[in-house]
């Protein structure tokens, strides 16, 4: 009994002590997947989607962290040419493809599946079983997000395959200056980094949670955005929760949920704001309950207001 209790009680201080955690069912997709150049640019027309490749890549990672792509012939010395024109040790700008087999539980039937690749240049399409998965992303800055509902066969393994393209997409430099997109920067690099993920959640879920601060008033400004598949109204209850700079939990708000698009003001009392040298941060949890489904999203923010005064950057009042 004592035994028992004593478990009890480390479970709930480990629920406790968790930051952050979503409601979420998720597959981590980092690992060995197989990868193939396509330098010619032939591989949609060839249905590479549906070949296997006997090269391996460890993903998230690049092509020229694995050694693939055309070797750099420069020497490394201390030159201003060297200095002025930064190369990888492997070059690589066309498609390649990548490719991994997952068994997807059966109980992702009644789930939307979303796979999140976190940090992709530039374009990324992606295939399942053979079958292209609708649209495509292109970004140089954010997650590149498919939704696979449609594609993926719960209780089975599925083929995962990524074509990843780091030509360049859209003119967006002048002169080859452009931070998100040179070799002088962070280089233009294939392959994916970052979160590379399966995550299945209910019909019913959380899109988006924007949180606005507002120190005049003491508030913090909360837009949730519910997306449904169902063509029956929303109904049901949202849980907001937050948690100061120093980990203090401050007082839950419930909110009636009647619609997909809810707003509410959420008071932050003699908060502490947020600027470079004390870069306090809250956290905010919203959790949804609605017609037996739950999800979870949470988000940090910082109290602190931007102004300008005479063309003078000035935040919390304060230049």
């Amino acid at each position: 009994m004592r035994i028992s209790k004593f478990l009890i009680a480390w479970g709930i201080i480990a629920l406790l002590m968790t930051s952050c955690k979503q409601v979420v069912r998720e597959i981590d997709l980092s690992g060995e997947w197989e990868v193939a150049l396509d330098s010619m640019d032939k591989g949609i027309s060839g249905k590479w989607y549906m070949e296997s490749f006997p090269d391996k890549i460890t993903l998230p990672g690049t092509l020229c962290d694995a050694g693939y792509g055309t070797p750099c012939t420069l020497e490394p010395t201390m030159d201003k040419e060297i200095f002025l024109n930064l190369k990888r040790k492997f070059d690589y700008l066309g498609p390649a493809w990548y490719k991994k087999e997952c068994f997807i539980p059966a109980e992702w039937n009644e789930k939307d599946v979303f796979l999140t690749l976190e940090r992709v240049i530039w374009n990324s399409q992606v295939w399942i079983n053979g079958t292209k998965v609708e649209g495509f992303n292109e970004s140089l800055t954010t997650p590149h997000y498919f939704n696979l509902s449609k594609y993926l066969v719960p209780g089975e393994n599925n083929k995962i395959v990524i074509r990843i393209d780091n030509r360049r997409q859209h003119d967006i430099s002048v002169k080859n200056l452009a931070h998100a997109y040179t070799n002088d920067t962070q280089t233009m690099w294939n392959g994916i980094l970052g979160k590379i993920a399966l995550t299945a959640k209910d019909k019913v879920q959380i899109e988006e949670l924007r949180l606005t601060p507002d120190i005049d008033n003491q508030t913090v400004n909360v837009s949730v955005k519910i997306g449904s598949n169902g063509s029956s109204p929303v109904s049901g209850k949202l849980l907001f929760a937050v948690k100061d700079p120093k980990g203090n939990k401050l007082a839950d708000k419930e909110v009636q949920v009647n619609n997909t698009e809810i707003t509410f003001t959420y008071p932050i009392n003699n908060p502490m704001l947020w600027d470079e040298f004390t870069p306090n941060i809250y956290e905010a949890t919203a959790t949804l309950e609605t017609e037996g489904m739950t999800d979870s999203k949470c988000e940090i923010f910082g109290m602190r207001k931007l102004t300008n005064q005479n063309a003078l950057l000035q935040i919390n009042n304060r230049r």
